[in-house]
C-alpha cells in the first residue's frame, strides 16, 4: 500500500511538527494548574536558537513559550529538520468489521516513512546539558528542606522525569547509565550526611514516591481487573508515599519500546523505572491478541517495583506494577472511550504525557493514570492535533 506503480491522488496535505518527544510535551504544557509541569526537550535540532524560522520544529515550539529547547544541541543552518512522511487513511464506515480492502479499513490506518541526515544527541551533549540542571535542582531542594519551606513549592529531584524515545540506543544505553550512575552518587552522599547527623527520616527530599497498583488493595484477585476511563478532572488523590533513601530513585527515568527492530533496546528493560510498550512491539515478541500476557512476560527481565504500560489502540491499554510473584493477578485494564477517529498520529504520545502528569506531577497510582492517560489519548485520536487536550481545570 500504495500498490506499485499506481497513483493514488491525495486528499488533503498537511505539513506539522513531530517527534515522540515534542510531541509529548505540547500536551503536558498545556496543564497550567499547580503544580504545572516544567517542559524541557532535550534532543539535537537543525538550524540555531537564533534563527528559528529556518527550521519548522523551531518556529512551532517558538510559539509554545512552555516548552523550554535551553537544553537542546543546535547542529547550524547546514543541516534540515527531519523528516516523516506519514500517510493516513480516513477511517471507512461502510466497510465490514472483519477484514480490509486495499488501502482502507474501518478504523483507519496509517504508513509512515522516515528521513534524517541529522547528527544524533550523544550521551556527552546529554549529560553536559542535564545533569548540571539536575544537581541545580537538588542543591535547590536540600536547601528549601534546610530551611524549613514548603517543599511543595518547589521543584525537588523525585517530581523530575527524564523520559526517553526508543531510538539513538547505544548512546541513549549510556544516557540512561550516566543519570543511574548520578543517582547513586546522590544516594551515597545521602548515606553520608545520615550517617554523619543520625537515622534517616523516610520523608527525606530524595524520596520518590512509590506508585501503588490497583491490586495492592484487592489480594487474591486472580486474572486481569478492568478499570473504566477516567473522563473527569482527577479523582481525590492518594497522599504521596516514601520510600527510605538509601533505596529509592531520586527522579523516574522512562523508556519508550515501541518498536521491536531497534537492536540493543532490550537492554534497557532492566533499567527503567518506567516502561511504555506499543501493541506492534508486544506482537513482533510473539504475544498477538494477548497483551496481559506479554506483560506478564516481559515483566521478568524488568527490575523490581519497574511500571510498566503497554497501550493497545481502541483496545485500551494494560498496566503492571511488577511487584507481583504470580503472572497475570497485577495486570490492570483501561478500556479506551469509543470515540470515531479523526487524527490517531501520536495517540501514544498523548498516553505518555498523561501518565508523566498524573504519576510525576499529581502523584496518581499507575492504574489510575493509565485510565486517564487512555481518555487522554482517546481524545487527541478524536480531534486533528494537539492542541486543546487538557481538561478544564488543569
Amino acid at each position: 500500500f500504495p500498490a506499485e506503480d499506481s497513483k493514488v491522488r491525495a486528499r488533503a496535505v498537511e505539513r506539522r511538527r513531530g517527534g515522540n518527544g515534542a510531541n509529548a510535551l505540547s500536551v503536558l504544557s498545556q496543564f497550567t494548574h499547580h503544580p504545572r509541569p516544567r517542559c524541557e526537550l532535550v534532543c539535537a535540532l537543525a538550524g540555531s536558537a537564533q534563527v528559528p524560522r529556518h527550521s519548522v520544529i523551531l518556529r512551532d515550539l517558538a510559539a509554545r513559550p512552555a516548552i523550554s529547547t535551553a537544553h537542546c544541541v543546535f547542529r547550524g543552518p547546514e543541516y534540515d529538520d527531519p523528516t516523516a512522511w506519514i500517510v493516513a487513511v480516513a477511517p471507512r464506515t461502510d466497510l465490514p468489521d472483519v477484514g480490509t480492502t486495499l488501502g482502507q479499513s474501518p478504523n483507519g490506518s496509517r504508513t509512515v516513512i522516515n528521513h534524517s541526515a541529522l547528527p544524533e544527541l550523544t550521551a556527552a551533549e546529554f549529560e553536559a546539558k542535564v545533569h548540571p540542571t539536575l544537581e541545580r535542582i537538588r542543591a535547590a531542594a536540600a536547601a528549601t528542606a534546610a530551611a524549613g519551606a514548603d517543599e511543595k513549592q518547589q521543584l525537588t529531584p523525585e517530581s523530575v522525569w527524564v523520559h526517553f524515545e526508543g531510538r539513538n540506543v547505544p548512546e541513549m544505553h549510556a544516557m540512561v547509565d550516566s543519570l543511574i550512575g548520578l543517582r547513586a552518587a546522590w544516594q551515597q552522599r545521602e548515606r553520608a550526611t545520615i550517617n554523619s547527623h543520625g537515622a534517616a527520616d523516610e520523608t527525606s527530599t530524595l524520596g520518590w514516591w512509590l506508585p501503588a497498583s490497583t491490586l495492592e488493595d484487592q489480594p487474591g484477585r486472580p486474572g486481569v481487573l478492568s478499570q473504566a476511563v477516567v473522563e473527569s478532572p482527577f479523582p481525590r488523590l492518594p497522599s504521596p508515599r516514601f520510600l527510605p533513601a538509601a533505596s529509592a530513585p531520586t527522579f523516574t527515568i522512562s523508556v519508550e519500546f515501541e518498536k521491536n527492530n531497534r537492536p540493543g533496546l532490550d537492554a534497557l528493560l532492566p533499567k527503567a523505572d518506567v516502561l511504555f510498550f506499543s501493541r506492534v512491539y508486544a506482537e513482533a515478541k510473539g504475544f498477538p491478541g494477548r497483551p496481559a500476557d506479554f506483560l506478564a512476560t516481559i515483566r521478568r527481565d524488568c527490575k523490581p517495583g519497574a511500571v510498566l504500560f503497554l497501550t493497545w489502540g481502541e483496545g485500551g491499554a494494560y498496566t503492571l506494577v511488577n511487584s507481583h510473584l504470580d503472572s497475570l493477578a497485577g495486570v490492570v485494564h483501561s478500556p479506551a472511550r469509543r470515540i470515531t477517529p479523526v487524527d490517531t498520529v501520536g495517540a501514544g504520545d498523548s498516553f505518555a504525557a498523561g501518565v508523566m502528569y498524573a504519576m510525576g506531577t499529581r502523584r496518581v497510582a499507575a492504574a489510575e493514570a493509565a485510565a486517564w492517560a487512555c481518555g487522554l489519548a482517546s481524545e487527541k485520536c478524536a480531534r486533528v492535533g494537539f492542541d486543546g487536550l487538557a481538561p478544564p481545570g488543569l
